[in-house]
């Protein structure tokens, strides 16, 4: 089977198209890289905002165990002076 040899003008036409191509991919990647970035700066936000919501849970637990301490404490107070 012989190959057929293509027309300079076809080849050229065909060379502009694949420039305009590698043209729009590389735009596209340039747009999805800027996208991806956007994306992991709101994700370390939002580790950053998950991390002290965690802190604060951690101190609000301290927090209600020296209450609950506390009260176990004034009821035992409270119930030895009644007797």
């Amino acid at each position: 089977m012989a190959i057929k040899a293509t027309k300079p003008i076809e080849a050229e036409a065909e060379i502009d198209y694949l420039r305009r191509r590698n043209a729009e991919l590389e735009k596209e990647l340039s747009e999805r890289r800027e996208r991806e970035g956007a994306l992991m700066a709101d994700l370390e936000r939002t580790n950053e905002r998950l991390r002290m919501a965690e802190e604060a849970e951690e101190r609000l637990c301290v927090q209600l165990g020296e209450l609950e301490a506390e009260a176990i404490e004034e009821v035992h107070m409270f119930s030895c002076n009644l007797v």
